[in-house]
């Protein structure tokens, strides 16, 4: 029966223009703005869950899940929580309508009929839903008007509605044609109002519906015409009606007699018709006739199913159902099988077979208790197996964790659960539950459990309860029991349905639990409950039993150990320790004490270390320790045992007996110990007494011969011991201190300031600090400024604490008159070097020549080293070229500076009478080794002459840095070339090469300043560093290239570079014209 002709089931669409529409509606909406799409879809999906009704919304662009479930939470507040009941679903298209990638309608409409039996199942009046279309492709087209098509005549069967939704701004008038075709009525936007129009067939229909109501007013006229013609038959076939009824009362009296044998059958019995959609495929089937067992076996009254389809009495019927019956109707292919339907909730032994084409009969018995015994028997049948494996497994396993970890396994693997976990009781603020192990599907589960054991509302679930109460917990469903709320949502996403907890119990307290989930409700039963609480029992009498055999273990280790330890020290200890039974006969001895003397363990037992004792010593030790053992007294002598060197050991003995509780000796214990040392040091004690006595004389000579005054101080600064010379320079008085007698000498630093008390010598190694070479002037009668060098340290006791210092000072005053002579020369000769120097640096060189850029960098090293030998130097020699000149004399100072001002002066000169940089470079080199005085005198140069009229360069280099060229692609280039440095050997000639420089290109070129800049480490910045700058450089010019490049080897070197850098870069503008 079609669903729209059933009372009392219309439904709520939401949509105001429309109102209430029957189950099996299917129409669609026309949108041309986001907006219009939210107006209509909101308070359709509202209506639908305020109606109880399951709700799916398949989304596409421009209307993704997000904004979706945004714009619906803000019509239905509780939205979020029916979502976690999954009552509403908001998927995106790509998981509907192309999952897998492509669009397959019988893969959709299978889906739409799942989701409604699910629905059903679970109790929803129907299944309401909505898909959009704009993810279609021209090419899909024909495709999804075929799904529509037949959407729309086979919906009218099911309890759904369907809202499809059409962009506008894709369908052309086509289009729009097929899908109003495929609705019943489509609502689109006119004038700001939401508009209804028919389908053709709806008008079609209204329109015979209109024509056929005119026929049947002018029909009925003649129908009572009729009538009066049909009573005069009627009383012709009264006659022939009570003939009839004869044969009938027969007939009747036949049928009962079959009736009686049909419903005294012990199997079920019903004859079905298949109905097929318009492709021939079975989609659901009509009850034509069952037997009284049928009703006796579903549950379902003859007068409710007769005339009916399945899917009206038995909504929720599952598919497979109707697939089987469909091949037996339509193929006359009998069939037998046993199978479960879900809304009677039973198991039946089904036979089906087809009497005519079209029909299918059944046979059926119920067999739900067998398949529950059978069920309850194969889980008891694992959970017994689980039982004996998890017993062999504590037998097997060498740890805790490894038992926790197979026992896990096993129950997974034979009882088929879905998820076990073990957890601790912990005794912690919270009484928090620890997993300590688990199998089975987890998927982070066990993460977000937050369990306690506290009475408490995350500590009164099952696992909670049951380490509380030390009993069995259960919760037969997740879904419906209350004290599983705080996990229910990431159990129910991991397809759990019910669990239970079976406490780990030792010495009558829970200290822990072993929890099983199960996919199915309430699945456990009371024998496999039983046999689980077994094997609760045995887990955690296994724990037990492996943690005491792990503490008995290391007890053992740990005694074993001991006794190495105590055996080892005892051997650490010379000739080691001993031990003798009451009788005071030796029972143990150490090797080291065996060895010594060279008897075995049975000898030294039977009183053999008498033998080796020194005869002078023998009788009386072995009369002494006879005696101590029979009096229980403390043993302790001195004696002498011959050792098998052939030497006599003295040796120390010390012993006492160990008593019992009721003070009864149960053995002595004691040691040998090696004074033998002791004995000898003895000797050496006065030995060295003597000695010391010897090297403290000739000490104080010594001190006394010191030119230097040296003295030593006690704790509070006082002069304990003092030489001549100490005393004649400070006029020592034994009885002030050394800081007293400075400061009344007016003592001061170097620059005439007072000096502090603190800041004096003896004053700091008082504190414990090790001073050297502490200046002051210390003036006397006959020298004012007298200054004095102290060197001191302090003395310390053997705990570390100051207990006095040693100074020593001498007169140092001629050789800082001689320092100060020095440093006057120096710096007269640094600042003349320094002048002539920067005399020699350009203090400006042009800044463009002929299309041609340049930048120059100098820096010279730390402020206080010498001045170096770096130079360079940018000229124009006229006709259109430009000189370009480095260089790096060998060594610092004045000398150096000297030797740059000839080699530039000498290159500047040759260069303009030819510039030839190989002709310039081999004159120079002439020049420099004729006025050379020192051999070891030498520079290194680079000169380059650049025709700024065709960007060639000629250039020649002695011994210096190799140039970089940077080409305007990208590519780096070194222009490396030999020659031997300047100033060296006056016969050395010079060569030259050429490059030529394009708009872009950059030549590059440094003093070693540059690539041999480091700081405390090995690495050098070298060309690597340079080629990594230059590979990175941005600067829009040449003086802003310089100077990054000299910043990147400055912060190389740490801040600081070690020696003079020069940097010149000439760069050939882009745009540039070159002949």
């Amino acid at each position: 029966m079609n669903s729209r002709g059933e009372a009392g089931r219309l439904r709520r669409s939401g949509i105001d223009v429309i109102g209430e529409v029957p189950w099996g509606t299917h129409f669609c909406q026309f949108y041309q703005t986001h907006q219009d799409l939210l107006e209509l879809l909101i308070p359709y999906f509202r209506a639908g869950l305020e109606s109880n009704e399951l709700c799916m919304w398949v989304t596409s662009e421009p209307l993704g899940v997000e904004d979706a479930t945004k714009a619906l939470r803000k019509a239905v507040p509780d939205l979020d929580r029916m979502i976690r009941r999954g009552q509403i679903e908001i998927i995106p298209h790509t998981e509907w309508y192309l999952l897998g990638g492509t669009f397959d309608k019988d893969r959709i409409l299978n889906g739409w009929v799942r989701k409604l039996n699910e629905a059903l199942a679970r109790g929803y009046a129907g299944l309401r839903l909505s898909g959009d279309t704009l993810w279609l492709e021209r090419e899909d087209w024909q495709s999804f008007t075929d799904y529509e098509e037949v959407i729309n005549s086979v919906l009218g069967n099911y309890r759904m509605l369907a809202l499809c939704t059409c962009s506008t701004n894709k369908c052309g008038a086509g289009e729009v044609a097929d899908v109003i075709a495929n609705h019943e009525f489509a609502l689109m936007k006119r004038g700001g109002e939401w508009v209804m129009m028919e389908s053709s067939t709806v008008r079609q229909a209204k329109q015979a519906l209109q024509i056929a109501n005119e026929e049947l007013a002018a029909g009925a006229e003649e129908l009572e015409r009729m009538n009066e013609e049909l009573r005069v038959v009627e009383d012709e076939l009264r006659a022939q009606i009570e003939e009839q009824s004869r044969t009938e009362m027969a007939l009747r009296e036949s049928e009962e007699r079959y009736r009686g044998l049909f419903d005294s059958m012990s199997e079920g019995f019903a004859l079905h018709k298949i109905i097929c959609n318009k492709h021939g495929v079975p989609v659901n089937y009509l009850f034509v006739e069952v037997n009284e067992a049928f009703e006796r076996l579903t549950g379902l009254r003859r007068e409710d199913v007769i005339g009916k389809t399945v899917l009206e009495a038995l909504p929720g019927t599952e598919p497979s159902w109707i697939d089987t019956y469909g091949r037996v109707a339509l193929t006359g292919e009998p069939a037998r099988f046993e199978s479960h339907s879900t809304p009677l909730g039973k198991w039946y032994d089904v036979y089906a077979f087809s009497p005519r084409r079209g029909q299918f009969a059944v046979l059926f018995s119920d067999v739900t208790g067998r398949k529950r015994r059978e069920r309850e028997l194969d889980r008891l049948n694992r959970t017994l197996a689980a039982h004996n494996r998890s017993s062999h497994a504590m037998m097997r396993a060498t740890t805790e964790q490894e038992y926790l970890d197979e026992v896990c396994r096993i129950v997974i693997e034979d009882c088929g659960h879905a998820m076990v976990w073990i957890g601790y009781a912990e005794n912690d603020a919270s009484r928090s539950v620890r997993p300590v192990a688990y199998s089975g599907f987890e998927e982070g589960y066990l993460e977000t459990l937050g369990i306690t054991w506290a009475d408490n509302e995350r500590g009164r679930g099952p696992t909670g309860t049951a380490i509380r109460t030390g009993k069995p917990s259960m919760c037969r469903n997740m879904l419906t029991d209350p004290r599983f709320e705080p996990w229910r949502e990431q159990a129910i996403k991991r397809g759990y349905a019910s669990s239970i907890v079976l406490p780990l119990v030792s010495e009558k307290e829970a200290f822990g639990a072993i929890t099983i989930y199960s996919r199915d409700p309430d699945p456990f039963t009371d024998d496999e409950v039983a046999l689980l609480s077994d094997l609760a029992d045995d887990l955690a009498y296994g724990i037990t039993t492996i943690r005491t055999r792990e503490e008995r273990d290391r007890a053992e280790a740990a005694l074993r150990e001991s006794e190495r330890l105590y055996r080892a020290i005892g051997e650490t200890i010379n000739y080691g320790v001993w031990v003798c039974a009451p009788d005071g006969r030796n029972t143990y001895a150490s090797e080291s004490f065996l060895k010594l003397v060279g008897i075995t363990q049975e000898q030294c037992s039977d009183f053999g270390w008498g033998e080796v004792l020194h005869p002078d010593d023998a009788e009386s030790t072995i009369a002494a320790w006879k005696e101590c053992a029979r009096t229980g007294g403390t043993w302790d002598i001195e004696h002498r045992f011959r050792g098998v060197d052939g030497q006599w050991h003295p040796v120390l003995a010390r012993g006492v007996p160990v008593r019992d509780e009721q003070g009864a000796i149960t053995c002595w214990a004691g040691i040998n110990l090696d004074i033998s040392r002791l004995k000898q040091a003895e000797v050496s004690l006065a030995d060295a007494r003597a000695e010391a006595e010897q090297r403290a004389a000739e000490l104080e000579s010594f001190f006394a011969s010191m030119e230097d005054g040296v003295m030593l101080l006690d704790s509070q600064g006082r002069i304990v011991l003092s030489n001549k010379t100490a005393a004649a320079v400070l006029g020592v008085d034994p009885s002030s201190s050394l800081t007293d007698r400075v400061k009344k000498a007016g003592g001061r630093r170097l620059d005439g300031t007072p000096m502090p008390v603190e800041e004096t010598a003896a004053d700091r190694a008082l504190r414990g600090e090790v001073v050297s070479d502490a200046r002051c002037v210390v003036p006397s009668e006959e020298q004012a400024n007298r200054v004095l060098s102290f060197n001191s340290s302090p003395v310390r006791a053997a705990d570390g604490n100051v207990v006095g210092a040693v100074v020593v000072f001498r007169d140092i005053t001629e050789q800082v008159e001689f320092e100060r002579q020095k440093d006057e020369l120096f710096e007269r000769e640094h600042r003349i070097a320094q002048m002539l120097q920067q005399a020699l640096i350009p203090p400006q060189v042009p800044a463009e020549v002929g299309g041609f850029r340049i930048g120059v960098r100098y820096q010279p090293a730390l402020r206080e080293a010498e001045v170096g030998g770096d130079f360079y130097d940018v000229f124009e020699l006229g006709n259109d070229r430009l000189a370009v000149l480095i260089g790096d004399v060998a060594g610092k100072g004045l000398a150096a500076a000297m030797r740059v001002a000839a080699a530039r002066h000498a290159i500047r000169s040759y260069a303009f009478i030819d510039p030839r940089p190989a002709h310039v470079l081999t004159l120079a080199n002439e020049a420099l080794c004729k006025d050379n005085t020192d051999p070891h005198s030498m520079l290194t140069a680079f000169f380059a002459v650049i025709d700024t009229a065709t960007g060639k360069m000629a250039y020649t280099s002695a011994g210096h840095e190799p140039p970089l060229l940077c080409h305007a692609s990208g590519v780096i280039d070194e222009l490396w070339f030999a020659g031997m440095p300047l100033g060296v050997e006056a016969s050395s000639t010079y060569s030259e090469a050429a490059a030529t420089l394009v708009p872009g290109d950059t030549l590059v070129i440094v003093t070693d300043g540059i690539t041999e800049a480091r700081a405390t480490g090995p690495v050098l910045f070298e060309k690597k560093g340079m080629i990594e700058f230059l590979s990175t450089d941005a600067a829009d010019s040449p003086s802003s290239t310089a100077s990054g490049l000299l910043d990147a080897a400055t912060k190389h070197a740490g801040g600081h570079l070690q020696d003079d850098a020069a940097v010149v870069v000439v760069r050939l503008e882009c745009g540039t014209p070159t002949t």
